[in-house]
């Protein structure tokens, strides 16, 4: 539901803003889903809408590791170390994260 208008969106309008918004960066599947919360979806259509926007190359989670890797990388010097503690997005990371040669 929009909440300037008190309308209930589409699924066309739904589909356009969610893409957007992952168009804007890399975007986690839980973010996602939390942004289709915000906008009032029915529970029995987010699979439906997540699995699409993967489809469609908008919602990559091995992408959105790296990316959210090389952001606390270069951004707030993280190493390994800090990946391995750190946040539940680090945690997130870790699961998709290349295997290093010893």
């Amino acid at each position: 539901m929009d909440k300037r208008t008190k309308k209930t969106l589409s699924e066309v309008a739904i589909m356009l803003r969610v893409r957007k918004y992952c168009a804007l960066r890399e975007r986690s599947v839980k973010e996602v889903n939390k942004k289709l919360f915000e906008l009032d979806v029915m529970e029995d259509k987010v699979p439906l809408i997540v699995e699409k926007l993967k489809e469609e190359g908008f919602l990559n989670e091995n992408r959105y590791a790296s990316a959210y890797a090389r952001g606390k990388f270069r951004n707030k010097k993280w190493g390994e170390e800090e990946d391995r503690n750190g946040t539940e997005k680090a945690r997130h990371f870790k699961r998709f994260a290349p295997k290093r040669a010893k």
